[in-house]
């Protein structure tokens, strides 16, 4: 990756990619949008506890990919995009010391968090000078997914416990049949799909299966929380899913082969070492 002035040494910054500006605002507009509708519809629509959560993660998961896939096509310059993470920051800090509620507090806090995400997410992703590079990527960050909610130290798994922080730093849904709303989508997912989306569209890969794979992942994600009633790191098969469904992201160049490798095994081996702290511990406790 780069560690120059992104605008200046993006792998692909064509016209239309840095002006079109009307995708990045749909995309943005997007979140409030659907959230804004479904708060308003589906406190009346009342289905049993299964179907419910379904409509939940399903609707706060299509909602922030097609919103990150949009915007995903937009690449304005750097300032832009440093204002909009300042504004969703501010707005998200507000939420949090007001301890706002309510419907619309809950649509601004979804809205700020896609909008975060995007913003960060591009900058990053199109500084990703090799498709190749979203392999290491993506191993690094499932490892780090998977050890921050094992481990009773990690802060996925302090969030996870915290009400307060869920509201916070996860996309939401209305929940069908009451006025609520509930978790649905970590922000550290949401900033990976768009790094992923950045990279994807920098490279001219298909933004399409891109977001089809991304969209798989969550699904086995949201499968996964729901069988086993717990927390799941969702990047693990969003990662998964990228790499088996983009041949470019598999395709290191040899002279980064040695380093991204040893990279990929210290990630590895620290979500291995927490796995088996936590088997341990079960087992001694049984």
């Amino acid at each position: 990756m780069s560690l120059n002035d992104p605008v200046a040494t993006a792998p692909v910054l064509d016209g239309a990619a840095s002006a079109n500006w009307h995708r990045g605002a749909l995309g943005l507009l997007l979140t409030p949008l659907v959230v804004g509708v479904a708060a308003a519809v589906l406190p009346r629509i009342h289905l049993g506890d299964p179907s419910a959560s379904i409509v939940v993660y399903a609707g706060a998961a299509s909602t922030s990919l097609a919103a990150l896939a949009i915007a995903a096509g937009s690449y304005p310059p750097w300032k832009w995009r440093l204002a909009t993470t300042a504004v969703a920051t501010i707005a998200l800090a507000a939420a949090f010391w007001g301890r706002a509620g309510g419907m619309a507090a809950s649509v601004a806090v979804s809205a700020s968090l896609v909008a975060a995400a995007w913003a960060i997410g591009t900058s990053i992703g199109r500084r990703i000078e090799h498709p190749g590079h979203l392999l290491p990527a993506c191993v690094v960050v499932a490892c780090a997914d998977t050890t921050s909610i094992i481990s009773q130290f990690g802060p996925s798994h302090a969030i996870a416990e915290s009400e307060a922080a869920l509201s916070i730093v996860t996309v939401g849904f209305p929940v069908p049949g009451t006025s609520s709303f509930a978790p649905a989508l970590g922000v550290g997912d949401l900033v990976f799909v768009a790094i992923v989306f950045g990279a994807v569209a920098a490279h001219r890969l298909s933004l399409a299966r891109a977001a089809l794979l991304c969209g798989l992942g969550m699904l086995v994600a949201g499968a996964a929380s729901a069988a086993l009633e717990t927390a799941v790191p969702a990047l693990v098969p969003i990662a998964a899913a990228v790499i088996a469904g983009v041949p470019e992201a598999r395709t290191l160049r040899p002279r980064e082969r040695r380093a991204a490798t040893f990279a990929m095994a210290i990630a590895v081996s620290v979500a291995v070492a927490a796995i088996a702290s936590q088997l341990r511990g079960y087992l001694t406790g049984m």
